[in-house]
């Protein structure tokens, strides 16, 4: 397990090289995406395998949040033209890559340590920021592409799921429990993110809609699901989400 921590170091340096070589050789576009997720996957595999956990669902549950992370960025940014936004992404994609595997290398050494509350509030943002850049990237092919929207939307349930069972696992739901929860949070989802997909707003605006409704379904199901919710949390979730998709509509270029 020690030698482990070493990859803890150098899975960022790789990712960031293998990142930067899509600029040098943009038909690496497949191949950087998939290697470096086969890279940050087999890395969580050799932390769990050298851990003393034996129930294969915590690696599942390590290793989804990575993985949509680097994929909704690494697709989103294929859609962006601005260099420098690009390599801001790039870097915040290193930064989260090495903040997360420190985390969860500390925890598949030590499990009762369990993990700190500045990591789940990572893991938090991190979901919020997958359904933004899946949702963008999704209604941005949609548009540059014309693909059916159909078609769009088998992506967007599969990243629904993947994000929606991620957040259940950080806490600490159980499987038994959550999987009528996920699935109404499925539809709920797939219902807002089909229906906004008609909307004439660029693709930015509209993966940051998906997203707060995302983030609101979530503050209100978790908290439902753990006997925690009260009149007051409803408010403000509501009051926010309303308040925030307003704001954006309204403030919104219209195509």
């Amino acid at each position: 397990m020690k030698y482990n921590r070493f990859l803890v170091l150098l899975t960022p340096v790789i990712v960031l090289i293998s990142l930067e070589s899509v600029f040098l050789s943009p038909k690496s576009f497949y191949f950087v995406l998939f290697f470096v997720n086969f890279l940050i996957l087999t890395v969580i595999f050799l932390f769990f395998r050298d851990s003393h956990l034996g129930n294969f669902s915590y690696y599942l549950g390590e290793a989804i949040l990575p993985f949509c992370f680097f994929t909704s960025i690494f697709v989103y940014s294929s859609l962006i033209v601005n260099k420098f936004l690009i390599q801001i992404l790039f870097l915040a994609t290193v930064i989260f890559i090495y903040f997360y595997l420190r985390n969860i290398y500390y925890f598949f050494i030590n499990f009762a340590a369990g993990k700190s509350g500045l990591f789940k509030n990572l893991s938090s943002l991190a979901n919020f920021s997958v359904m933004f850049f899946s949702g963008a990237a999704i209604y941005g092919l949609q548009a540059f592409l014309n693909l059916p929207v159909w078609l769009l939307m088998i992506f967007l349930v599969f990243i629904s799921f993947l994000a929606v069972y991620q957040k259940f696992w950080i806490n600490k739901i159980e499987r038994e429990t959550a999987w009528i929860y996920v699935l109404a949070s499925l539809v709920i989802l797939l219902e807002i993110g089909w229906a906004i997909s008609f909307l004439p707003l660029s693709y930015n605006v509209l993966g940051l809609a998906l997203a707060i409704c995302y983030y609101v379904l979530m503050g209100l199901t978790v908290p439902s699901i753990n006997n925690s919710l009260t009149g007051k949390t409803v408010k403000i979730y509501l009051i926010f989400g309303i308040t925030s998709i307003l704001l954006i509509f309204l403030t919104a270029r219209w195509m």
